[in-house]
């Protein structure tokens, strides 16, 4: 085994550079380490590290790499009080500029990616999907919130629904495919420069959130800037102000359908007896919070600490974090954690179950119930456990397009969406797969234009089931070749060395979509690191979030106390934050989370 020390590690792109004993400089992808998984947080510059060495392609290359005096065994960490999580973060959203292919944007109906006829190498038919939930799941029925009002307040209390809304499923979805696909923001309204406080003076940041946002990732302004999510889900062109141009009248219909096959079930929710849970207050947004929202970078890299609140807000040369996604709760499914989620509308905010504190339950003050304008409460909630099935109905889907949903479908068991009301407080983490009871002999009942064809011109038979196993595979393959040639690995030392004739292809017609160039060498398919699906920026940050944090820690809101205060007042860590060490919000892969005395 050899020594040596990190020099610098690239978290979002997994890989980074050892300086050995030499004086030498190492590659090393933490694919090839499986020692240092999960310990991401630890590969600090100067950290030491032992490691093996092997001959690649490219050179030579690290593999095996431990941290110095760690076990090489995979231990699960104690839950940890000295810190926590927030339970919002951000996936980066790398600029898109110039991209070709199945990743970049054009006008779909110049493609063939049309409504009126069944193209001939597309598929159309469903996919069937089954959800579970593993949290409590809240759905409020909000027209029949009831308000509590007194001479100063109002408190809302919701009800339940007792069936899974087709727009929540279809939203959610919508939003982890834009992720997948680092497809342009779907909504994104925040044009006016942001103020903050200097002492008793308010100034505003030269720039708002809205400069911040790469143009390629703004929302389109006509269809041949169409990105992945809107041609699947559809299109409504920006609404200008009078004064303004209109640059598309027509908007583009999305060609994937969600039906939820389940009706109304009373038998899903629990009720609290009649009486109402009131929930912890959930944080309004606060983009003014630049250590929070702003990156150093248009990677989404944080910034550092310590910095001066003007330097840390939105200026010239930053970027945004990405796109803000909530954290799955790890080890408080109810499978694993029963007492936390007990059914009842005690007060068990003092106390901890599992290791953590009740965080969902707004404390008691003085022996009685806190329900006021800043929070809601709850009548019962849609139980774990449950399961609901529902059809995604599709029109001539490119095979990367049904790659993307299988491969959404088809993650690893402990990786869990987030769907509903409350999920800062962890509710409404659900697992999504495709349902293979309903699969026709092992098949989903998808066909190309040619499969329907046959369909329709006779009279016995079924409809088409042609998507197997191994045509399934080939679709995900496809999704991941067409990411990994758009967004390709480059170390440091290949900036500014791009060669313009690899450069991404524009799409002119469908004919171009097929033929779009692979990258891949023979060396690459035995170097899985030169070009990994897995260690996209934007691939690896979402499974993460879906998984839980790697460090076993508390997840709320910035406050000072371990145990939640009854008076709130979590507006405190933050004053702190600024007085103190002015952390700025970890990144994903940066297992340290945030400390309770900044």
């Amino acid at each position: 085994m050899a020594t040596g020390k990190i020099k610098k590690w690239f978290g979002d792109r997994g890989f980074g550079f050892i300086v050995d004993d030499d004086g030498g400089d190492i590659f090393f992808h933490i694919n090839n380490s499986q020692a240092i998984k999960g310990k991401e947080g630890d590969l600090v510059s100067g950290a030491k590290v032992v490691f093996e060495t092997r001959e690649t392609p490219k050179g030579l290359a690290a593999c095996n790499v431990r941290l110095q005096g760690a076990p090489s065994s995979k231990s699960t960490p104690p839950i940890n009080d000295d810190s926590f999580h927030n339970p919002y973060t951000f996936i980066p959203s790398p600029p898109r500029q110039e991209l070709g292919g199945f990743a970049g944007d054009f006008d779909p109906l110049k493609c063939g990616l049309n409504h009126a006829t069944l193209q001939k190498d597309l598929w159309t038919g469903y996919l069937p999907i089954k959800l579970t939930t593993v949290t409590p799941l809240v759905l409020p029925k909000t027209e029949d919130e009831e308000r509590l009002s007194t001479e100063h307040q109002e408190h809302q209390t919701y009800d339940t629904l007792n069936h899974l809304p087709e727009s929540s499923l279809r939203g959610m979805l919508r939003s982890a495919y834009e992720v997948v696909t680092n497809s342009r923001y779907g909504c994104f309204q925040n044009n006016d420069r942001l103020a903050y406080r200097m002492g008793k003076k308010k100034e505003k940041y030269p720039k708002s959130p809205a400069d911040l946002l790469h143009s390629s990732l703004k929302q389109a302004s006509n269809r041949s800037k169409l990105s992945p999510a809107d041609r699947l889900f559809g299109w409504v062109p920006l609404r200008k102000s009078d004064d303004q141009k209109q640059e598309s009248k027509g908007g583009y219909k999305g060609r994937i359908r969600v039906v939820c096959e389940d009706g109304t079930r009373p038998e899903i929710v629990q009720k609290f007896d009649g009486k109402i849970l009131p929930l912890a207050i959930l944080g309004q947004p606060k983009p003014a919070q630049g250590r929070f929202y702003v990156a150093k970078d248009d990677k989404g890299t944080p910034q550092n600490d310590g910095i001066s609140k003007q330097n840390a807000g939105y200026s010239k040369g930053k970027g945004l974090r990405g796109r803000k996604q909530y954290w799955h709760h790890k080890g408080l499914e109810a499978g694993k954690a029963q007492n936390y989620w007990n059914p009842s509308v005690e007060d068990r905010t003092q106390q901890k179950e599992n290791g953590r504190y009740q965080e969902y339950r707004r404390p008691s003050k003085n022996s009685r119930e806190q329900t006021d304008s800043q929070n809601r409460s709850i009548k019962g909630w849609i139980k774990p456990g449950t399961i609901f099935k529902a059809s995604l109905y599709v029109q001539n889907l490119q095979p990367e397009e049904v790659g993307a949903l299988l491969w959404l479908l088809s993650l690893p068991k402990d990786h869990y969406f987030k769907l509903g009301y409350g999920k800062p407080l962890g509710f409404g983490s659900v697992r999504m797969e495709i349902d293979e009871d309903r699969c026709v002999n092992g098949s989903l009942p998808l066909g190309s234009g040619e499969d329907w064809k046959d369909y329709y011109a006779a009279l016995d038979k079924s409809p088409p089931a042609m998507l197997d196993k191994d045509r399934r595979s080939n679709c995900i393959e496809k999704f991941k070749v067409g990411m990994v040639t758009a967004y390709p690995a480059r170390d440091e030392t290949d900036e500014g060395h791009e060669d313009q004739k690899t450069a991404p292809q524009r799409l002119t017609s469908l004919a171009d979509l097929k033929h779009v160039s692979i990258k891949y060498t023979p060396e690459d398919r035995e170097q899985p690191e030169a070009q990994c699906f897995d260690a996209l920026p934007f691939i690896s940050v979402f499974l993460q979030v879906l998984s839980g944090p790697k460090k076993d820690a508390p997840i709320h809101y910035p406050r000072r106390d371990r145990k939640p205060n009854p008076e709130g007042k979590n507006f405190e860590w933050f004053v702190d934050n600024e007085r103190g060490k002015k952390v700025a919000l970890p990144a994903v892969t940066d297992a340290k989370g945030l400390p309770y005395k900044p």
